[in-house]
């Protein structure tokens, strides 16, 4: 087995082949169902209809599966503790059935810890690709265990673009269930509750061993020794559940139109170019219970897509304790009219 790499292994410049893999259909439809079954991720006909052009994995499928790519090449041989998120994702061009990927990872900085000596934070940017295009881009942050507590490090600071803000976001009220309204009319302020699921010990087990297979994510007592104190659901399936409430949501909403109007309000609703400053602010451990908020923010004209809009939206979950665990920025388009 090779050495396990430490905070002081890592400088900017270097980087990590992760491999290829492909998706096949099953597995895209399978995940979509589960976690985010909008039309152009389960059915061809609306997918070819759709700004996809046919169909395509979910982004959170996507950003799963270069997880498990990076976690079999870089994190399982590193003495890893965990991140604290992602500044950007960017979902590039859509990922289709039975298309070679290759996952590319880089480090771009990092910087010791100013609240732990025995640790050190680094910035990593992926780039997935298929023979023609780039896919999909990531840039986040990984605490790594230092070899030598407290020494002195040569690495050098943390790239700027990979920083987190430290502004946790405002604490809404939330509001009624979600209900159907026009994209041009959003409820800029407004906050939905999107309801809540329970996240137990064979849900984390079964996404962390398809997706995210680090100890503290497979093993209770592997869980209890780590920072999390114990079996922590992984980040990425804490966002794909949030996706989850958010699809379930919009379907009980479009529920409520007649069926005349259901179809034009779908073709309303565009795909996701990606999401920022995603923050796994506390642990998701086997018993918790998320309830998922969803708030829009803007709507942001495209010049280069003038039949189109961008709505921001501010998204979190709580756990039964009213805390967030789990917060982003994320993107939507729009189709206008």
């Amino acid at each position: 087995m090779k050495d396990i790499l430490h905070f002081e292994d890592f400088a900017e410049g270097q980087s990590f082949d992760c491999g290829e893999r492909t998706l096949t259909e099953e597995e895209m439809i399978a995940f979509a169902r589960r976690y985010d079954p909008l039309p152009f991720h389960v059915d061809r006909e609306a997918a070819r209809a759709s700004l996809l052009g046919g169909l395509a994995a979910s982004g959170w499928h996507t950003c799963a599966l270069m997880m498990r790519m990076y976690a079999e090449a870089v994190i399982l041989r590193t003495a890893g503790l965990g991140s604290p998120g992602v500044s950007e994702v960017r979902w590039r061009k859509p990922v289709y059935a039975n298309v070679p990927m290759r996952l590319r990872c880089d480090v771009t900085g990092s910087r010791p810890s100013g609240s732990r000596p025995d640790a050190g934070l680094v910035s990593f940017e992926f780039t997935l690709s298929a023979p023609e295009h780039i896919l999909c881009t990531q840039s986040f942050v990984v605490l790594i265990a230092r070899r030598s507590p407290g020494g002195a490090s040569s690495a050098r600071a943390v790239a700027k673009k990979a920083s987190l803000p430290e502004k946790a976001p405002e604490r809404i009220a939330p509001g009624s269930e979600m209900t159907y309204v026009d994209p041009a009319d959003a409820p800029v302020g407004v906050a939905f509750d999107l309801g809540s699921e329970e996240i137990t010990a064979e849900a984390i087990v079964d996404f962390a061993q398809q997706f995210d297979p680090q100890p503290f994510h497979l093993d209770r007592e592997a869980g209890r020794a780590s920072l999390f104190g114990g079996l922590a659901a992984s980040g990425w399936h804490t966002t794909a559940v949030w996706m989850g409430r958010m699809s379930a949501a919009h379907q009980a909403a479009m529920a409520t139109l007649p069926a005349e109007e259901q179809t034009n309000a779908q073709v309303k609703r565009g795909p996701s170019p990606g999401f920022e400053d995603l923050r796994w602010r506390r642990p998701v451990l086997e018993g918790d219970t998320l309830r998922c908020f969803s708030m829009p923010l803007e709507v942001r004209d495209l010049n280069s897509m003038r039949d189109w809009g961008l709505l921001l939206m501010r998204n979190w979950a709580e756990n039964q304790r009213g805390e967030i665990a789990m917060s982003f920025t994320g993107k939507l388009l729009l189709r206008r009219g």
